[in-house]
């Protein structure tokens, strides 16, 4: 069963991960190309942008199927990456000595704070963003504050449902999230994790 895991994994990377790389390589050759004509410059910096984040995308598969996937290590790199793309100034903070605890559970850590700086990516330009990560024996917790725009929480635009989608996968993963803001007063996103062990693919 690993070995076969293995295997797709890295024709995942070989495959997928090859044609996303090539993908990259022209569009960073196309926004030389399209320096005269800034609004298609800005399309293809999109696309760029797009297939970066996708490749990032299997390359978190891979390490999935591996069960090599490290939570902290992860948040890390995503505040990196999403600092250099996106311009966002984010600190990271982990507080406690960092465990392993179910797959699911560490996924829906990454993809909360994933849902959270791609909204201030796109809405809040904040002058500072703080990651905070918690580590206790019953719990992982995480604050992501924003100094930016903020928002009425209480008048989410119809057919935006990037709040929902945290809280039912926070509720999967036996744990609850939360937002707090106010127009001009920034955002304050709030993750509470009871951890469940990890179990480990036979072998």
């Amino acid at each position: 069963l690993v070995e076969e895991r293995n295997r797709l994994a890295r024709d995942i990377h070989d495959g997928l991960g090859a044609s996303l790389s090539g993908v990259i390589i022209q569009a960073e050759y196309l926004v030389n190309l399209t320096k005269k004509d800034p609004d298609l410059q800005a399309e293809v910096k999109e696309l760029k942008v797009g297939a970066e984040e996708a490749i990032d995308e299997v390359r978190r598969a891979v390490s999935m199927w591996r069960d090599d996937f490290l939570l902290v290590p992860q948040l890390e790199n995503m505040c990196s990456t999403y600092t250099s793309r996106h311009k966002l100034p984010i600190e990271l903070v982990v507080e406690g000595t960092p465990f392993e605890c179910a797959e699911e559970q560490e996924l829906t850590v990454f993809r909360i704070l994933q849902e959270c700086l791609t909204n201030i990516a796109k809405h809040a330009a904040p002058k500072k963003v703080q990651v905070v990560v918690r580590f206790s024996p019953d719990r992982i917790s995480m604050d992501i504050v924003d100094d930016g725009k903020g928002f009425d929480v209480t008048k989410t635009p119809k057919n935006h449902y990037g709040l929902i989608n945290m809280r039912e996968r926070a509720r999967k993963a036996n744990g609850e999230v939360s937002i707090e803001s106010e127009p001009g007063k920034g955002t304050t996103g709030k993750l509470s994790v009871a951890p469940l062990p990890r179990v480990r693919a036979p072998r």
